[in-house]
């Protein structure tokens, strides 16, 4: 399969203790995805479509204080994208107070 196949984006993510699995789909707008809280992280994919494929992907870590949203991560992918593999390889974030840690790995899936 190709690329262009890929249906959504798989995120397996660990924080606070908990597991999350988060799926993300290609979008013709990306400007209208919003985050996903995950307590005090925030954790958004972007699948931007091309013309006739996926575009682009990026990704968005920031860590939510009582006063607004730091960013911590932001990462982009381009084509060609890895084929029955990690896309991200395994990411290791931490906060700016107390050391709180995020850990992440995304795969395209068809």
């Amino acid at each position: 399969m190709t690329c262009a196949q890929a249906q959504q984006l798989r995120c397996d993510i660990f924080e606070g203790g908990e597991d999350h699995s988060l799926v993300f789909i290609p979008t013709d707008s990306p400007y209208t995805v919003n985050p996903i809280d995950l307590n005090r992280f925030r954790f958004k994919a972007v699948l931007s479509l091309g013309a006739s494929s996926l575009d682009h992907i990026k990704i968005f870590v920031s860590y939510r204080t009582a006063q607004e949203a730091l960013i911590l991560q932001q990462a982009s992918y381009l084509p060609p994208f890895p084929v029955g593999q990690s896309l991200t390889g395994r990411q290791q974030l931490y906060s700016p107070d107390l050391g709180r840690e995020l850990r992440y790995e995304c795969k395209l899936a068809y």
